[in-house]
């Protein structure tokens, strides 16, 4: 790795740290995301999303709040799935009568 890509790593893990617990604002927001603007407009619009209007029209957001809601569904595994259903056959089966 160069110098120079080097420092620029350095220089946006620092102004990462620096930023803190801040407010995001909504351009910040989508790209934490990782999705368009138009998007996040929508989840805001269907309050999907926590975000904040202090003052009547500019958005803001908590990146605590938006990791929250990047995870809110996760996908089970197929083995989690397996044995989940194994788990059921076999209460469905001792529950069942002779």
């Amino acid at each position: 790795m160069s110098d120079t890509a080097i420092l620029e790593r350095l220089g946006a893990i620092e102004k990462a740290i620096g930023q803190g617990d801040r407010p995001l604002n909504f351009e910040e927001a989508a790209r934490y995301l990782s999705c368009s603007k138009s998007y996040l407009y929508k989840l805001t619009h269907r309050r999907l999303v926590p975000c904040y209007k202090p003052l009547g029209k500019r958005l803001f957001f908590r990146r605590g709040e938006l990791e929250a809601f990047i995870l809110q569904n996760p996908l089970k595994t197929k083995a989690q799935i397996e044995g989940a259903a194994i788990a059921r056959v076999a209460l469905g089966k001792a529950g069942a009568p002779c």
